[in-house]
């Protein structure tokens, strides 16, 4: 069974290559925010997606198709776009464009075009990473409630309905 025979189509070798790639890249980042199996899986297509993108387009707009590859591994965490998928997951979601810019920062003020990749791969992904993990916390469930939280909340010290706290 082949993807042609599923939908009509199979992309190129490249393509899938460079999915894999952007997916590597990405897979460990929603574990590291503990998001869900949806909210991680929006996380690592919109990266994928991204990369893509920039990977496909970035040559028809500039004669510099070799660096295609680097920009492109470079810029989807600088867009911030990933990031979204934490919105009702995790406190301060737009904390993402924010550590876009500071990535954004550290790429063009610390590496070269010249500089490897990994250390251009690096200054975009540690920023972002740093700010999305230590800056944003996730959600808990709210515990405390109006009248009758003890009632319905606390298991082990069960109280008669209509008792509160002020009567002890």
């Amino acid at each position: 069974m082949t993807l042609r025979s599923l939908i009509g189509y199979s992309p190129t070798a490249a393509f899938l290559e460079m999915a894999s790639v952007f997916g590597v890249m990405c897979w460990f980042h929603p574990l590291c925010l503990r998001l869900g199996v949806i909210r991680s899986t929006l996380w690592i297509v919109s990266y994928v997606a991204v990369g893509l993108v920039i990977y496909m387009v970035y040559p028809l707009i500039s004669n510099r198709f070799s660096e295609a590859l680097f920009d492109a591994v470079l810029l989807p965490p600088m867009l911030g776009l990933p990031g979204l998928a934490v919105i009702g997951v995790r406190t301060r979601p737009w904390i993402s464009p924010c550590a876009a810019i500071v990535s954004s920062i550290a790429v063009f003020a610390f590496w070269r075009s010249e500089g490897s990749l990994i250390t251009g791969a690096l200054l975009a992904n540690v920023p972002y990473a740093a700010l999305m993990i230590y800056g944003t916390k996730p959600r808990r469930p709210s515990l405390a409630g109006g009248p009758g939280h003890r009632e319905m909340n606390d298991r082990s010290n069960p109280r008669p309905p209509g008792s509160s706290d002020l009567q002890e």
